[in-house]
């Protein structure tokens, strides 16, 4: 095992910024297992902060209107995805009834014929 990260404020301030545990421990020097053993706390904090920080970021683009960007930051770290079909809130699907079409009369103009 290698020697602790000096400072586990270091880590939870990466962890904050979405950086990886594998990532963290190679810019603090140490492997990831010391890392865990010493300042899992503290990454876990700061990976909560990240979460919490991106919820707000994507609460204010909304207010601002920027859809895509908030497709993008939901499916890609937050693990949000698209339902598909539309649910009541008893959760069963909504049916629609079925369309009833009217056939025109047979001897009905048409018109494409013209005046």
């Amino acid at each position: 095992m290698s020697s602790p990260p000096s400072d586990c404020q270091a880590v939870r301030k990466l962890a904050h910024l979405g950086l990886g545990r594998d990532t963290i421990a190679t810019l603090l020097g140490c492997e990831c297992r010391t890392l865990r053993a010493f300042c899992e706390g503290e990454f876990l904090l700061g990976q909560a902060e990240f979460v919490r920080d991106l919820h707000a970021f994507q609460y204010e683009m909304a207010k601002n209107h920027n859809a895509s960007m908030l497709l993008w930051l939901g499916k890609a770290v937050l693990g949000q995805k698209d339902k598909s079909g539309i649910k009541s809130l008893d959760r069963e699907p909504i049916r629609a009834p079925p369309m009833q079409i009217e056939q025109p009369a047979e001897n009905a103009s048409t018109d494409e014929d013209g005046p």
